[in-house]
């Protein structure tokens, strides 16, 4: 049943699970969502035995998910926002898997499950603020070596030339890229979720 209602969404939302491919494919920065559906799929292999042992019970707490997050996707495609519809999109595929395995099953697999957010293309927001950031430290350390810089805006100008901290040169991937390493890295090795919580923040 959850392998048949992740078809059906797929099949419903093509459109929108297709343009999110498209910016992985496009853009370098999202280039590592390709990874996280392997990745989710093999944790979850790992846990087979454990789910041998569990009945799947349905969630009417999923159906309630999906159906918000459906209504969320209605908003968005209406507003024309495609990072909204890719949100919605995957928060209607945790509904479904809730509805279908029931509360145990999703509780057992909640990491791998929950992992499954990095497949939004989503940070774009954040790049001016980055660019803020990385605008003066890069000046910063232009002026420790003895070069002469005169910043406007993104724009550094030195004696050699001129340069603009671009939207790639602000360090998104490297956030987003670390977003997906991060979560993996205390999963493997910490046990204890006080653990857990302190190595990723």
């Amino acid at each position: 049943m959850a392998a048949i209602g992740v078809v059906t969404l797929v099949g419903l939302f093509w459109h929108t699970a297709t343009s999110a491919i498209e910016l992985w494919w496009r853009q370098p920065t999202y280039t590592y969502a390709f990874l996280i559906l392997p990745i989710s799929a093999y944790l979850v292999w790992r846990k087979r035995y454990d789910i041998g042992a569990e009945t799947p019970s349905g969630s009417l707490w999923g159906v309630a998910v999906t159906a918000l997050f459906g209504f969320l996707w209605l908003i968005c495609d209406l507003a024309e926002v495609n990072e909204g519809r890719h949100i919605a999109f995957v928060g209607m595929l945790q509904g479904i898997l809730l509805a279908c395995l029931g509360w145990r099953v999703f509780k057992l697999l909640s990491f791998p499950f929950l992992y499954l957010w990095l497949l939004v293309p989503t940070g774009s927001v954040l790049l001016p603020h980055l660019q803020e950031i990385a605008t003066p430290i890069s000046s910063s350390i232009l002026r420790s070596v003895g070069i002469p810089v005169y910043v406007e805006g993104f724009f550094i100008e030195v004696p050699s030339g001129h340069y603009h901290v671009e939207p790639g040169c602000a360090g998104l991937n490297f956030i987003l890229a670390t977003a997906a390493l991060a979560p993996l890295y205390v999963y493997f090795f910490y046990r204890a979720a006080w653990k857990r919580i302190v190595a990723v923040v």
